[in-house]
């Protein structure tokens, strides 16, 4: 079964926004991009930096 690359990239997404998830709650300060560029993800900054 083959899946189409809208499948996987929602699939992609949805993990993405999971990860996210899992950093905010260890407290964590995470910023998304606006606009997806140079395969930035997201910036993340630890407290104690």
């Amino acid at each position: 079964m083959s899946h189409s690359f809208r499948s996987s990239a929602a699939f992609g997404k949805r993990i993405e926004f999971y990860v996210v998830g899992l950093m905010l709650k260890e407290g964590l300060d995470v910023y998304l991009p606006l606009v997806d560029d140079d395969a930035i993800d997201a910036v993340v900054k630890r407290p104690d930096a």
